[in-house]
Parts: C-alpha cells; sequence; structure tokens
C-alpha cells in the first residue's frame, strides 16, 4: 500500500527537463566519440605487426639456413637454423635427421628446397639457443679480440 507521499518521490525523480536531457545526451556521445578514438589508438600501438616484422622464413631473399646438432643434452638432436643478417633468429627440427622424425627421417637424395616447407619437431632446449646465443647478460671472457687472463688479476 503505497501512500500519495511516496508517489510523489517517483514522480519527481523521474521528471527530467528536456534541456537536462540534451545535455546529458551531448555529454554521452561526445565521452563516446573521445574514447571511441583513444581505444583505436590503443589498438594501433598494441598491433605487434606495427613494432616488429614477421618473422622471417627460409624462402625469404637473405635468409640462409645452416643444418648442426643441437648441444642442449646428450642426444644431439639435428636442427635446422635460420639466419638473417648475419643473426640467428630461427631453429626447427631438421627433418632429415632420425630424432626429429620419430627414426623415419624423409630420405637424403630429397632436394633441400622440398624440405623447407616441412615442419620438423624441436625440444625447448634447441628452440631457446637464439636467447642463449645473444644474452647480453652471459658471461663473456672475451673483450673485443683481447682474450682476458683472469690468473693476472688475482697476483
Amino acid at each position: 500500500m503505497q501512500s500519495n507521499n511516496d508517489k510523489g518521490i517517483v514522480k519527481e525523480c523521474v521528471r527530467l527537463s528536456r534541456r537536462t536531457f540534451v545535455k546529458v545526451t551531448a555529454l554521452g556521445a561526445a565521452a563516446w566519440a573521445f574514447c571511441a578514438t583513444r581505444a583505436e589508438a590503443a589498438r594501433n600501438w598494441l598491433n605487434p605487426r606495427q613494432v616488429q616484422q614477421a618473422a622471417p622464413t627460409p624462402l625469404d631473399s637473405g635468409a640462409k639456413v645452416a643444418y648442426t646438432a643441437c648441444l642442449g643434452c646428450n642426444a644431439r638432436c639435428g636442427m635446422r637454423t635460420l639466419v638473417k643478417d648475419g643473426k640467428l633468429v630461427k631453429v626447427s627440427g631438421n627433418p632429415y635427421h632420425p630424432y626429429n622424425e620419430g627414426f623415419q627421417p624423409i630420405a637424403y637424395d630429397t632436394p633441400v628446397m622440398e624440405t623447407l616447407t616441412l615442419s620438423s619437431p624441436v625440444c625447448g632446449k634447441a628452440q631457446d639457443v637464439p636467447h642463449y646465443l645473444y644474452n647480453p647478460y652471459q658471461r663473456s671472457f672475451c673483450h673485443g679480440s683481447d682474450l682476458v687472463d683472469y690468473r693476472k688479476r688475482s697476483a
């Protein structure tokens, strides 16, 4: 059971002048437009393709493929490395190596160009070789071309 006094409060709360409605609508539209442009700017800023290039592939010009063995453990799995501009950029498994193909490697007479698109598994230790190689915090015993003799420092 509502009293007449309660109905009056509800009428006053719902009551909105035309001028206030236009002001609130204009303010909401301006806020939405501002946020939309900021969101678009943030989306462009967070796009990784705006910051870095796509990962090189063996078929890119200037990229060289080198086959080697991983030294991460005693297994010595085969690795196919991708070198671009003199820097190791990617490591994958060697499809010619029996460890990487479940002891069923591809035939050795298969042309290399046909194998560049094949994927071959390799473990996480081999995947981390570029990080290990170019780690800025690794200990360096060579400074320039001169070897450092640490025995002389202790004397």
